[in-house]
């Protein structure tokens, strides 16, 4: 019946986490449900990626897949909640991403709403994984503002090129039409002084809201 139930739910080499079932199943107990994927997982009809993340192997031409990839596990846990944002990749990853700096980080760092702690690492095969608490609940509309504004905390530690420089890829990178000009200013708030103070004086925010 479980397997029937995760065939129905899940595509292949789709993480299945377990703490999503212990909320979505109510056919079985949570030690019933524990036990029966390590029993699917030994006897090779499932695989485990980590403690309490499983999936279901991809069979291609007789050959059984036996690998998962991270980003997707990250993304489903820590990112997204169906079509709704709960988290973002924030650091070096960002950095990257925006083209700031050449450097392929190790350790991926993580702002969710999922996390309690003001920073935690967390056990995941080929990468460090960091999980922040945000500043402020992050939703579909504000995440990538507040992307832009982690950045401008360390951006020196970050960025290979300077600040003047970035300014309108960030801002490209953040504005909204759905973020009016005193939220992203509310927002601003939430941060140190000292970035609050780059935001406004390198011109980043004049250039999100469009002034």
């Amino acid at each position: 019946m479980l397997y029937e139930y995760l065939e129905q739910n899940y595509e292949k080499n789709e993480p299945i986490w377990l703490s999503e079932l212990r909320e979505t199943i109510d056919f079985m107990s949570y030690s019933s449900l524990r036990h029966a994927l390590k029993r699917m997982a030994d006897n090779q009809v499932l695989e485990k990626y980590i403690n309490g993340v499983y999936f279901i192997p991809q069979v291609k031409y007789g050959i059984r897949s036996s690998s998962l990839d991270t980003y997707k596990v990250i993304e489903k846990k820590y990112l997204k909640k169906g079509n709704k944002i709960e988290g973002y990749i924030t650091g070096l990853s960002m950095a990257n991403k925006l083209q700031l700096t050449s450097q392929n980080p190790i350790t991926v760092e993580v702002v969710t709403n999922e996390e309690k702690s003001a920073k935690r690492s967390v056990d995941f095969p080929k990468i460090n994984l960091i999980l922040r608490k945000p500043r402020i609940k992050v939703n579909n509309q504000n995440y990538k503002l507040l992307q832009v504004l982690d950045l401008l905390v360390s951006f020196e530690s970050y960025s290979e090129e300077p600040l003047e420089k970035a300014v309108n890829r960030m801002a490209d990178y953040a504005r909204n039409d759905e973020l009016g000009e005193e939220e992203v200013k509310e927002y601003v708030t939430h941060y140190p002084i000292k970035t609050q103070l780059a935001a406004y004086e390198s011109g980043l925010i004049d250039a999100i809201t469009g002034k």
